[in-house]
This record gives C-alpha cells, structure tokens and sequence, in this order.
C-alpha cells in the first residue's frame, strides 16, 4: 500500500505515512508474544487494545475516503479496493484482522477466568 501511494494507485490518507498504523500491530506480535509468555498480560490487554483501536481508525478512514464521502478531496478517493488484487485487502485481509484481534481478547478473558495475575 506504500508503494501504490507513491503510484497514484492508493490514497496516501491510507498508508503508514497518512492514518494506518495497524502495521505496527503486526511488526510488533512477535516481541510482545515472547513478552506475555513470561506472564505481562497487562501488556498483552494494551497491545490487544492499541492493535484493535489503529484496526477500527483504519477502516474509519478507509471509509471516509470512499466514493460517496470524498472526505480527504478528489485527489484522495479510495477506488483501488476495487480492482483485483486489492479487493482482497478489505474482503479477506481486514476480516483476518479482526478476527484475529477478537480472537486474541478471547484468549485473554480466558486466562484472567482461570486466575492469571492481570
């Protein structure tokens, strides 16, 4: 998506250099795994929430960009979701997203039900 800013082909309103930092949830799973499993679920709860918070604005800005809001101005309209392949990104990779972040919560309901220290 960074490079298609550069291209023209994707609004920059959508890249990490505009709104979408749900990249750094992704880049950063692997430290703050290795973290929990030392038994930080506190961080755990505030990864899950900052991951699920940058997910939400994403979709938000995504939204406001689209053909009907034309909120960022012409030059900033979101029309690229709709020619493959990047209609895979809000049909498969957004859902995986939040799968995964409600997937991850669940997960750790569950472990403050069993009495992990919080």
């Amino acid at each position: 998506m960074h490079w298609g800013s550069f291209t023209g082909i994707v609004p920059h309103a959508l890249t990490f250099d505009g709104y979408n930092f749900d990249v750094l949830t992704g880049a950063s799973a692997l430290p703050v795994a290795w973290l929990v499993a030392r038994g930080n679920i506190r961080l755990a709860w505030g990864w899950s929430m900052l991951g699920f918070a940058a997910l939400t604005s994403i979709v938000i800005v995504a939204l406001l960009g689209s053909p009907f809001l034309r909120f960022f101005g012409e030059s900033e309209v979101n029309t690229w979701v709709a020619y493959f392949p990047y209609c895979e990104v809000p049909a498969m990779l957004v859902v995986f997203a939040m799968a995964s972040q409600i997937c991850v919560i669940r997960a750790l309901r569950a472990l403050q039900r069993q009495g992990s220290p919080s």
